[in-house]
């Protein structure tokens, strides 16, 4: 079974992807609330953990009774 290489996104990228700024990326990058990766002066993302992120803070519905 072959495995397939995983997506890279820029930081540019990855706040279009979780719908953030480039500056509230780079906030949550710092708290370490969000994985990520430094190459050099930049900062990389994998697209399935970002995936896995958000999957991750899914708020569950709650049944209301009458």
């Amino acid at each position: 079974m072959g495995t397939t290489k995983p997506e890279w996104l820029t930081a540019r990228q990855a706040a279009q992807h979780l719908q953030l700024t480039l500056k509230g990326l780079y906030g949550r990058c710092s708290m370490r609330a969000i994985p990520h990766y430094r190459l050099g002066g930049s900062l990389r993302f994998k697209r399935d953990e970002l995936d896995k992120f958000i999957e991750r803070r899914r708020v569950a519905p709650v049944e209301l009774r009458r």
